[in-house]
């Protein structure tokens, strides 16, 4: 009958919108799936709230980093987050500030962190949230300290070897010549070469121990904002000229 044909349409109709209904929550399901394996294999700790100002996205490389667990501030206030993240975050939601290779030290363990932070927009471009990208630089900070003491290590070692070399030279002709000089006191000629060279030799270890001084001493710099267009032009201009 007809009756019982709208009645079959009816429960047809229904039962294909449960069928899409179900192949979406399953390419939802398998998305958040997808989101949430890439955060846990992301080497950047990541955070984001709503705008509600709580934390929705607490991936693990942030609980590593910040080393507070997910389940103490997933759903809580920002303010569960040390400082300054959470201001950045309430920043970058209410203002749009956006920032990028920004340097900043956490207030718990002084840690050295770089972060870039955007807002969250929808189909709609309303603002729905932000999200903070983050990376420890306390080690990498760590390791340029010590390659910056290594360098300067190798290069005072180079600067004594060199001035050592430059110190022994004279001293090595003085003594000779001293050694000879007990031998050879009588020989007018030695004599003469001998006062000749070692006043020579006692100038330049004069030099030297100059330059050490003004090595050692310390120096006043004065750092100020320049063109270094104008710098190069007179550089070239002076080699051209010449």
């Amino acid at each position: 009958h007809r009756h019982e044909l709208e009645i079959l349409f009816g429960l047809a109709c229904q039962v294909a919108i449960s069928i899409q209904d179900i192949n979406l929550h399953e390419e939802l399901q398998s998305q958040k799936t997808c989101i949430e394996n890439i955060l846990t294999h992301m080497s950047s700790g990541v955070i984001t709230i709503g705008t509600d100002e709580k934390i929705h996205i607490y991936n693990h490389r942030a609980e590593e980093i910040i080393q507070k667990p997910a389940a103490e501030v997933i759903d809580e206030d920002l303010r569960h987050l040390p400082s300054p993240l959470g201001d950045l975050l309430y920043e970058t939601l209410a203002q749009g500030v956006a920032y990028q290779k920004h340097e900043i030290t956490l207030s718990v363990d002084k840690r050295l962190l770089e972060v870039d932070t955007y807002q969250i927009f929808d189909e709609h471009r309303r603002v729905t949230g932000s999200a903070l990208i983050f990376e420890d630089l306390t080690a990498q900070k760590r390791l340029y300290e010590e390659r910056r003491r290594a360098d300067q290590l190798d290069f005072l070692h180079e600067f004594v070897g060199r001035m050592a070399h430059e110190i022994k030279n004279p001293l090595v002709s003085i003594k000779t010549f001293v050694e000879l000089l007990e031998y050879q006191y009588d020989d007018p000629e030695l004599r003469d070469q001998f006062f000749h060279i070692v006043k020579y030799d006692v100038q330049s270890l004069d030099r030297i121990t100059e330059k050490l001084f003004n090595f050692a001493n310390k120096r006043s710099y004065r750092f100020e904002y320049g063109d270094i267009n104008s710098s190069i032009y007179r550089s070239t201009s002076g080699i051209i000229s010449n």
